[in-house]
């Protein structure tokens, strides 16, 4: 499991600090899980599209 987590959400620092460790908490409940962060808000599928597919290219190609 991948878990994509943007950096800016117009909320403040402990606000980003807590989503992004709830994120981290749901990734480690996959065997395999990992946390990846990409600069953006909540819309990183238009946003960062190119890197979103890289991540799913290589989840698919195992």
């Amino acid at each position: 499991m991948r878990v994509l987590t943007a950096t800016s959400h117009g909320e403040s620092a402990a606000w980003e600090e807590l989503w992004s460790s709830m994120l981290a908490s749901l990734a480690a409940e996959a065997e395999d899980g990992e946390q990846s962060f990409l600069a953006g808000g909540h819309n990183l599928e238009i946003e960062r599209a190119g890197d979103v597919a890289r991540i799913i290219e290589r989840l698919t190609s195992r």
